[in-house]
């Protein structure tokens, strides 16, 4: 995920469906894993032939309070923990990263717990890139959650006739034979969903 689209309609979504999961099932904690990528070099801005500097551009997304820590700030009625696993992430590290995260989640104080992978676009399809979560990283993450610990993954549309289904089929026969639930937005960015799941 990047930084600059953090606090979107879509981050509304996420997050009161993973509050919505984390009160029904009684979980303390939440840790969004947020496989972060650098945005302020990729976003250019130009003012008629000229190119605004990337110091203003930073500066500017500084002034906007664009940081995805903030959700750490969330001040949650029933006392929900919430972390967020920020290390660079790049398809080159994806390994590392993965590892690092199966570590984590596998520590005593991941009890009641909901692990978010928050990729910016959601499962890879054929090839994965810096944008993907891949079934590999689900199996690894899936398989050292404890039990009653729940999984959540973001996706984005694909362009098809069933803009979800492929995706949410890869990712039931990771988690079989565990039940999945689609959270979604009926009025506001019907472009994604959450896929998740309770380790049985």
């Amino acid at each position: 995920m990047k930084n600059l689209w953090y606090g979107d309609a879509r981050d509304v979504v996420k997050w009161s469906a993973l509050l919505f999961l984390a009160h029904k099932y009684d979980l303390s904690r939440i840790l969004q894993v947020a496989y972060l990528r650098d945005n302020a070099s990729k976003l250019s801005v130009e003012a008629g032939s000229e190119s605004v500097d990337q110091d203003v551009i930073k500066e500017i997304i500084e002034h906007f309070s664009k940081d995805i820590r903030q959700i750490n700030k969330l001040k949650d009625s029933k006392r929900v923990v919430v972390e967020v696993f920020d290390e660079p992430f790049s398809d080159k590290n994806r390994r590392s990263y993965t590892q690092q995260i199966v570590e984590k989640v596998s520590s005593p104080k991941y009890i009641r717990a909901l692990v978010f992978l928050d990729p910016d676009t959601g499962i890879a399809g054929k090839s994965s890139s810096d944008a993907h979560v891949t079934l590999a990283d689900i199996r690894a993450i899936w398989g050292a959650l404890a039990r009653g610990n729940w999984l959540v993954v973001y996706q984005h549309a694909w362009h098809t006739g069933d803009p979800f289904g492929k995706q949410r089929a890869d990712f039931k026969r990771v988690v079989s034979p565990a039940q999945v639930m689609t959270l979604k937005s009926l009025d506001s960015a019907k472009d994604m969903v959450l896929f998740a799941a309770c380790r049985p």
